[in-house]
């Protein structure tokens, strides 16, 4: 699996309609570039969970996501690369034929566990995880959380970065 690369951020700018004389210069900051699985801010929401799950030696991750959740998908892709262990808790019944982002997952070494959406709405741990719960460190849905928004909020230094980039290269005017 491809290591995620921060490198491969960017700022484009969009074409924007003009209004009179005022001109609105629009940019996207391209975060769906730093890895095919863990695109967006997945990867910043993660981050800080995963340095306090390493640093507190953990060794499994468990989360909880819907069936085509792309949280589950990252932190799959994510503990793949990390070495750790993940268990997805989904919302539902197994379905006969898995989504997309449950096989991707599952192709990562995510263990899936589906629990009744009454059980998924308490955020209930299944006992057949009891001895794992104990030694694993568990993410919330979608990396919601402090951890999750300190990491989001470092989204804030790439714009920075490469809409100043931008800005030199393209030399915008300010109109």
């Amino acid at each position: 699996m491809e290591p995620a690369n921060f490198n491969n951020i960017s700022t484009e700018q969009l074409p924007s309609p003009s209004t009179g004389k005022n001109k609105i210069d629009l940019f996207l900051l391209r975060l769906d570039k730093i890895h095919p699985e863990i695109s967006g801010n997945k990867w910043f929401k993660l981050k800080f969970y995963l340095d306090d799950a390493i640093e507190q030696h953990k060794k499994s991750i468990i989360t909880f996501g819907g069936a085509w959740s792309n949280h589950i998908l990252a932190v799959a892709a994510t503990c793949k690369l990390k070495g750790l262990l993940a268990t997805g808790i989904i919302r539902g019944e197994r379905p006969k034929k898995l989504s997309y982002t449950l096989n991707k997952a599952e192709e990562y070494g995510m263990k899936l566990i589906f629990i009744s959406r009454e059980d998924y709405k308490q955020k209930k741990i299944p006992s057949a995880l009891s001895s794992v719960h104990e030694s694993a460190y568990i993410i919330n849905e979608g990396g919601y959380g402090e951890r999750g928004a300190l990491g989001a909020a470092t989204i804030a230094d790439h714009f920075k970065r490469n809409y100043i980039h931008t800005f030199a290269v393209r030399r915008v005017q300010v109109r």
